[in-house]
This record gives C-alpha cells, structure tokens and sequence, in this order.
C-alpha cells in the first residue's frame, strides 16, 4: 500500500500540472472522438487516451495525497478499458469481413 507513496518521483512533478496535462489529454480525446466520426479505429484509439487520461489523474492525486483509492480506481478503469477494447476490436474485425472497410456508416450492415 504505501510503495507508490515512497517513490520520490512523483513528489518532484507538481500536481497542477499533471491534472493540466491530463485535462488537456482528456479534451484532445473527445475531440478526436467528435472529429472522427468515419473510421471507427481512430475513435477506438482515442477513447483509450481518455482512458489513460483519468488514469493519469487518478493515480497522481493518489500519489500527492493520502487517497489510496485513487490505485484501486485506476485499477477497475484499466480493467474497463481493457474490456472495452475487446468487444471494439471484435466489432471492428467483424465489420472488416463483412464490409471490407471500417467506416462508421456501414455498421448497420452488421444487423443481418
């Protein structure tokens, strides 16, 4: 429990600035999720980086603070993020041989 807490590393970064790098990642990532509607690989990819983003806040206000839980909550979302990737992959392999492309418009097609 109090190995992270030992490490001197992450005393060294200040905690506003990665909550700014990670909000900025985090807002970077809906962009990209807005912006990319047509291929569904991009989007994939950028929901992990929202992923990885409220990690990031997650366990570096757990490591400035006290909060233990921000490691257990950053565990259960990297299990989420996994999950997810999984069943988008699937999706996405399964619209490629259906289709033989990934464009957000043929995903009806799967319905049959």
């Amino acid at each position: 429990m109090v190995f992270f807490h030992n490490f001197y590393f992450f005393k060294l970064i200040p905690l506003f600035t990665i909550l700014n790098v990670a909000t900025l990642i985090f807002i970077l990532s809906i962009i990209g999720i807005i912006w990319n509607l047509k291929n569904l690989l991009v989007m994939l990819l950028c929901v992990e980086l929202l992923f990885f983003s409220i990690n990031l806040q997650f366990l570096f206000v757990a490591s400035q603070t006290s909060f233990f839980f921000g490691y257990i909550y950053a565990l259960i979302n990297l299990i989420l993020a996994a999950a997810e990737s999984v069943v988008g992959l699937t999706i996405l392999i399964l619209l490629f041989k259906v289709n033989e492309t990934i464009d957000y418009d043929n995903l009806t097609s799967l319905r049959h």
